[in-house]
């Protein structure tokens, strides 16, 4: 019996991935996220293929029926149903494969952003047109309504998300060039908003206090002692596994997809730093693979706002302090008050440092010098945390 729109409807995402089979080789795989994907199975030559058919409700029941009857018309002639498509994929289909492709990995705030750009601003203007067709001011004509709206940071960063769909067009053939290289200059500029950050060392330490008074749950109150000390991103804070964690050496090796330049880093650990993992062990290793599970599933982190949050709950402003803040306060401090060279901070703050010869450096450079430094700065906000104004 073949799906319907009732049976369509009614489907629900599962811990995994899983598919529902329609007629002929056709069938849908129900992502874990929820989205819906069409894909035909065929031989040619007396191997096994696989077509992808886009997405649904985006493309129709009766759509992918139509687009898998007109593969086999193709194989009855002889001819290769996936080879033919290559020629004439439109930009819904290619989008929606390059999803399936590299979104396995992303954050959740990720996935929503980039969906949201496809799903809302791009699909419904070039879905049927083939990508390799797609022009710089069909493009532009896309990142102008979102400028019109008011979102001009959204616009920046969703050119970006359909330039690395047009590149993956290009490396699969289906297109000749990335337009989107000849929009730079296009939008109106960026407005550059610093994020609220604490760079007073008598202030520091008072907010060091609270952070240790802090009685929300053991988890988060793990997660909001470890963020002084580790310079992470809150993002890759809050996505640290147990497999990121080396007890021996004492420092966490966070792979470079879940980095934002792509690239593995190593964190060295204080003390303090290891204590605070392994507080949070006691709550979450033997039921997660994160660090720092959420509340309502382990299978996810605690969630992007958390540290935000409880800073919140502790009476501190958000034009004050920020998750992401606590980065320029220990750049600030390390070179003003502890003396560190910028380049060693710039290394741990995983930015991308090069050496004289032009070449980036790798993640073990300057390991211990690195080492050293995230002990100092553990111990000096243990001391700022411990002097109190007379």
């Amino acid at each position: 019996m073949g799906l319907n729109q009732r049976t369509l409807k009614g489907l629900e995402p599962a811990e995994r991935d899983y598919r529902v089979a329609d007629e002929k080789g056709l069938y849908i795989i129900v992502k874990t996220t929820g989205s819906i994907w069409w894909r035909w199975d065929y031989k040619y030559n007396g191997k096994r293929q696989t077509a992808a058919f886009g997405v649904w409700p985006e493309v129709s029941l009766a759509e992918a029926r139509d687009r898998r009857d007109e593969g086999r018309k193709l194989l009855r002639d002889g001819k290769d149903p996936r080879r033919k498509r290559t020629i004439d994929h439109n930009f819904g289909d290619v989008s929606a494969e390059w999803v399936e492709r590299f979104g396995r990995d992303w954050s959740d705030p990720h996935r929503k952003r980039t969906m949201r750009y496809l799903d809302k601003d791009f699909r419904p203007f070039l879905k049927d047109k083939p990508v390799g067709e797609i022009s710089a001011r069909d493009v532009l004509d896309c990142l102008d309504r979102m400028v019109r709206r008011g979102t001009i940071d959204s616009a920046h960063r969703a050119r970006i998300t359909i330039g690395q769909v047009l590149r993956y067009a290009v490396a699969t053939g289906r297109a000749s060039r990335d337009v989107t290289q000849d929009l730079k200059g296009a939008l109106p500029p960026l407005k550059v908003v610093h994020r609220a950050a604490i760079i007073e060392p008598e202030h520091f330490g008072e907010l060091m206090r609270m952070i240790h008074g802090y009685h929300g749950t053991h988890i988060v109150c793990c997660a909001l002692r470890l963020a002084p000390l580790v310079f992470l991103r809150p993002g890759e804070l809050r996505h640290l596994t147990w497999d990121d964690y080396n007890t021996d050496k004492a420092q966490v090796l966070i792979r470079g997809d879940k980095m934002k330049k792509g690239r593995d880093h190593i964190v060295p650990l204080s003390t303090q730093a290891v204590q605070a993992i392994e507080d949070a062990a006691v709550m979450s290793r033997h039921r997660s693979n994160f660090i720092f599970p959420g509340m309502r599933t382990v299978s996810r982190p605690i969630s992007e706002n958390t540290i935000n949050v409880a800073l919140r709950s502790l009476g501190i402003d958000r034009d004050m302090m920020c998750g992401h803040g606590f980065r320029a306060s220990a750049r600030t401090m390390l070179e003003e008050v502890l003396g560190y060279e910028p380049r060693i901070i710039e290394h741990q703050l995983a930015h991308q440092v090069r050496d004289a010869d032009g070449r980036a450096y790798n993640r073990t450079a300057h390991i211990d010098a690195r080492r050293e430094m995230m002990q100092k700065w553990a111990d000096y906000l243990d001391t700022l945390r411990l002097t109190r104004e007379s």
